[in-house]
């Protein structure tokens, strides 16, 4: 795979888990080419967008199952979370709000 640019190469829809993406790091200002499997892209990665961002996909599955004893449990802004009979929010850092489910 000598002398290809990114924009010869071939692209796919529909990625495997332990599928590569090529990654510049750049934590400390010295840019080194890297890869990561793609699960542990979606799993590890910690990205904060500047502007409100939006997510479209066929599917959205949220695996952080837990029931928080208080509404200040630990958790980030944003993350949302379920058990068998609420949807969590984290509202901001630490402050959790919940909604009842219900069958319909």
């Amino acid at each position: 795979m000598s002398n290809k640019v990114i924009t010869d190469l071939a692209s796919i829809t529909s990625p495997y888990s332990n599928d590569y993406l090529l990654i510049v790091h750049n934590s400390s200002g010295i840019p080194t080419t890297n890869i990561i499997t793609v699960n542990n892209f979606l799993n590890n990665a910690n990205i904060n967008a500047l502007y409100p961002a939006s997510v479209k996909t066929a599917n959205l599955i949220i695996n952080f199952r837990t029931t928080p004893d208080t509404s200040s449990y630990t958790a980030q802004q944003g993350t949302i979370f379920h058990d068998n009979n609420y949807i969590y929010i984290a509202i901001s850092n630490n402050n959790v709000k919940r909604a009842a489910l219900s069958s319909f």
